[in-house]
Formats: structure tokens, sequence, C-alpha cells
């Protein structure tokens, strides 16, 4: 018989958010969110990206990426620069601001992340990642309407 509790989207669903809580609580005394500083890293590591290729990085809609780039930007975190090739595409860069956040909020995640696998062997973790992206393909791969909802995560 079927148990629920041994469904792997359950557990990941569950897992993800003890995640996600505890993360957001670590970065609360940043004053940042958890996707605010996922955009802060991909910006920083992504010269010169694009509001569409921060969208593609973090899984959202592009909708969703304006206003968070309007958020960062109101803080003072990043700017918008326009392209040299194309006036309709603005490239994204940190500021000095937004630079010193990062150095920060990166030192929070990866303490958080130091924090999450203590006592895990790196090849547990290695077969976990190998396993759950997979996992994810095949869910893809099996779902003739993936795309049509897979944007509207996070």
């Amino acid at each position: 018989m079927f148990n629920l509790d041994d469904c792997i989207a359950l557990i990941t669903c569950r897992s993800s958010k003890v995640f996600v809580t505890a993360l957001e609580h670590r970065l609360r005394r940043h004053n940042i969110t958890r996707i605010q500083s996922f955009a802060l890293y991909y910006i920083h590591q992504n010269s010169c990206i694009t509001q569409r290729e921060l969208a593609d990085f973090l899984a959202v809609r592009e909708p969703a990426v304006a206003r968070l780039v309007r958020e960062l930007e109101h803080l003072g975190l990043l700017v918008r620069k326009g392209s040299s090739t194309d006036k309709r595409v603005h490239q994204l860069l940190l500021t000095n601001l937004g630079e010193n956040l990062y150095e920060e909020v990166m030192k929070v995640i990866e303490e958080f992340k130091a924090d999450t696998v203590h006592g895990i062997c790196e090849e547990d973790l290695q077969t976990l990642k190998s396993c759950l992206a997979l996992m994810v393909e095949n869910a893809k791969n099996n779902d003739r309407n993936y795309k049509d909802y897979a944007s509207e995560k996070v």
C-alpha cells in the first residue's frame, strides 16, 4: 500500500520548507531575503547578467525578477546599465554596497551549508545531489505539461 510519508515529493517539500525557514531566519539580521541573497550571488558570479538570465538562474518568471531588481536597486545594492548593443536590455551590476552585502551574506550561507551537512560524508552528499538531479529530470521528462507551470516556482 502507498505511504505518502515515503513519497520523495513530500519528503523534499517538507525538507525544503525547513531549510528555507532556517536560512531566512539567519539572513534576517542582514535585512535581506533568501531570494535577494540568491540574486546577489548570481549577479556577482555573472558579470553583466541580464534580468532574463537572472530569471533563468532563479527559476522564476521575468515579472517577479523585475520586481526583485527594482527592490535591490531601491536598496542601493545594484544598478541597471543599458546594453551597448540593445537599448531594451539592461545589464545588472552590484554597487559597492551590494558587493559588501554579498560578502557578508555568502558567509552566512556558507555557515548554513556547513551546519546542515554536518556529519554527512562527501560521498553521501554527492549521491544525494546526483539522485535529486536525476529525479528532477525524470519528473520533467514524464510530465507533458511541465513547461506550462515550471516557471511558477519560488
